[in-house]
């Protein structure tokens, strides 16, 4: 077997080989049809996700594959990177602007959230927006001699920091906090924007089975700088996972 190492132009121009990085630990979403336990001294944050594109009128567009993202820790007092975990979302595939809302629950530790990044899928290459920009974001591909891709790990730079408008959120122990439904918006190119709304008696019936219907509050996205998000809030394309 080789393993390839695939590595993506973020804010630096750091090269692959002297930016320090390290294999995530991610957090996915709670099921969601069943009790949910929450340790003491954990939290836990429910987001609502849409997404709007303009391939939404092109069925079988390549663009309309599998999305994720995730959020990183931060420290609030200067957005800089300040814990390993990230809280990861996967879209198996896009969810539009006229379509139901997407739910996740996570169970994270205390602390301030941000955006960190976004990956979609786009004409075969795997794009990436970062609201959190770290130094590197890459992949580790094991392939056979043959070329065939058995599996991949995603690599990070342990320095990102926090734009001052990437949406964040913040969660003390016990908290359960539906932050909102944010809608992705790709519709004008090379670019992704966000805008906020929100559902709450959607979330309580998607919580239902979990054992939180009646224990969340809302507490809406805002700044990493502490702004309220804005209209037009976003950032540029970032660079392609190769």
């Amino acid at each position: 077997m080789r393993r390839i190492l695939a590595c993506v132009l973020a804010f630096t121009l750091t090269a692959c080989a002297g930016a320090p990085v390290y294999n995530p630990e991610f957090i996915k979403p709670a099921a969601v049809d069943k009790n949910i336990a929450v340790a003491p001294g954990q939290s836990v944050v429910i987001v609502g996700y849409r997404v709007s594109d303009p391939a939404a009128s092109e069925p079988g567009h390549l663009s309309q594959q599998a999305m994720n993202g995730a959020w990183v820790n931060i420290d609030p007092r200067t957005g800089m990177r300040a814990g390993t975990q990230l809280p990861w979302f996967r879209l198996a595939r896009y969810i539009f602007a006229d379509h139901p809302v997407i739910y996740t629950v996570h169970v994270v530790p205390p602390g301030t959230y941000a955006l960190g990044y976004v990956e979609l899928r786009i004409n075969l290459q795997d794009v990436l927006f970062q609201p959190t920009r770290f130094e590197h974001i890459g992949k580790k591909t094991t392939s056979t001699s043959q070329g065939l891709i058995l599996r991949f790990d995603y690599e990070f730079s342990s320095a990102a920091r926090a734009t001052p408008i990437a949406p964040t959120f913040t969660v003390a122990a016990g908290d359960v906090v539906y932050v909102g439904d944010i809608l992705l918006d790709f519709t004008k190119q090379g670019r992704m924007e966000w805008a906020l709304s929100r559902t709450d008696d959607d979330v309580k019936r998607e919580l239902a089975n979990t054992g939180l219907a009646d224990r969340f509050v809302y507490r809406e996205l805002r700044r990493a700088s502490g702004a309220p998000i804005e209209a037009n809030d976003g950032v540029a394309f970032a660079g392609v996972l190769r």
